[in-house]
């Protein structure tokens, strides 16, 4: 989607998007950010109406009917639009940074990464524990997920990265900041996109879930978050450019119809769409969008359980964080997740979230989609349910889900 802005004014200096804001009076130095679908009024003539600071839309044509607008005076675009809403902040949903000892496992068909490979006999042992809990080394006999282009939307990505730049797809887009670097100056989209696609078998650093796969990097957010309407086009851009599967590791409490069009659309062009179902169980536990919309897969986290593993025993805790509801589809590995940063951050570091866990989920439908090209989005997400090993109450249930995510299983 080419975008075509209209700066029709100086924008003042600090502009605050006011995100999560109902559009209340106007005031001559109160601007209001808008996600507005165009109706019978041009996009020129909603360019020219007093007030009006910024307006963003897409390509030209019958498809181009949704743009975000800042303006002074609200008030003269509702009579003019068919649909308006706040262009809400999104939140990223990651706990906490920490550092920690590298160790690793062996194990089936095994990448030779020198953070995978140095095994500990335990999982609590084991740098990447979380490809271990999932059965991904059995998963890696049958697929690597080949051809497969998966978009990240979020903070961008190190385009220098040694366990990331062979597996960047040409092709990235920087809707933050339009026209400027995919850099990733938060480190968030770095360590997802490790996560599900970090170059494997290098002899150097982690291994990645679908290491045979390609990152498209869509970057919408920095460390304070990200918008809605961006999130969206980030959905159109990934749909335009190919990709197979998005995954989403943001995410807002409030529901908007734009974000949900989009996310309608993609899924009916036949790509998967995982996001993190949110870190707000202790504030409120709100549904957290787009993870909550049908269709898409929404992850929560689990952690290992500290005391059965001192017993000998391997078991799994939900984290206190993690979202609950009738929408968590899932759950994969979020705590103490290692993986890729910025190199100036360090190249690698351990972080724990359901932004981390939905990238263990997205990287195996890769795998699955490079096996089975033909399945759907409601197919990928059946099996997933069907494959998953039961957590919890006995079936689907609020805090987990269908239960921890089995990579060898869903991609039989």
């Amino acid at each position: 989607m080419t975008q075509h802005r209209h700066l029709l004014a100086t924008v003042l200096s600090g502009l605050a998007l006011l995100a999560a804001c109902t559009p209340g009076p106007a005031t001559a130095d109160r601007p209001h950010d808008l996600v507005i679908k165009r109706g019978a009024a041009s996009w020129e003539q909603l360019a020219a109406l007093p007030g009006v600071l910024t307006l963003e839309h897409g390509d030209s044509g019958p498809t181009d009917t949704w743009g975000r607008i800042v303006t002074t005076q609200p008030q003269r675009v509702r009579p003019l639009v068919a649909d308006l809403e706040t262009n809400d902040q999104a939140a990223l949903p990651l706990v906490r940074n920490g550092d920690g000892t590298a160790t690793g496992f062996r194990t089936q068909r095994v990448p030779n990464d020198e953070l995978f490979r140095l095994a500990g006999p335990i999982p609590r042992q084991q740098s990447q524990w979380g490809l271990t809990a999932i059965q991904a080394a059995a998963a890696w006999d049958i697929s690597l997920g080949e051809n497969i282009v998966v978009a990240v939307i979020d903070t961008g990505i190190d385009l220098s990265h040694r366990d990331l730049s062979g597996n960047i797809a040409a092709t990235g887009v920087n809707l933050l900041n339009p026209g400027g670097s995919l850099d990733d100056d938060f480190g968030h989209g770095t360590h997802v996109s490790g996560i599900i696609a970090g170059v494997s078998n290098n002899n150097v650093g982690i291994a990645g879930m679908a290491w045979g796969a390609k990152i498209l990097p869509i970057r919408v957010a920095d460390g304070s978050g990200g918008t809605v309407f961006n999130i969206g086009r980030g959905i159109q851009q990934a749909v335009q450019l190919g990709a197979r599967v998005i995954n989403i590791s943001l995410g807002n409490k409030r529901p908007s119809r734009f974000l949900k069009e989009q996310v309608d659309l993609a899924l009916a062009s036949g790509i998967v769409i995982v996001a993190a179902a949110g870190n707000a169980a202790l504030e409120g536990n709100a549904l957290q969008y787009p993870a909550a919309y049908p269709g898409v897969i929404s992850v929560g986290a689990v952690g290992l359980d500290q005391t059965a593993l001192a017993s000998g025993q391997m078991a799994y805790i939900r984290p206190d964080f993690s979202a609950f509801n009738s929408a968590v589809t899932l759950c994969a590995p979020g705590i103490d997740i290692l993986s890729t940063v910025p190199v100036r951050f360090g190249e690698y570091a351990y972080s724990s979230g359901t932004s981390m866990a939905a990238p263990f989920v997205t990287g195996t439908v890769a795998l699955m989609l490079s096996r089975n090209p033909a399945m759907s989005p409601q197919q990928v997400l059946d099996k997933l349910q069907a494959t998953a090993t039961d957590l919890g109450a006995r079936g689907l249930d609020p805090f987990y889900g269908a239960g921890l995510l089995n990579a060898a299983a869903a991609v039989q």
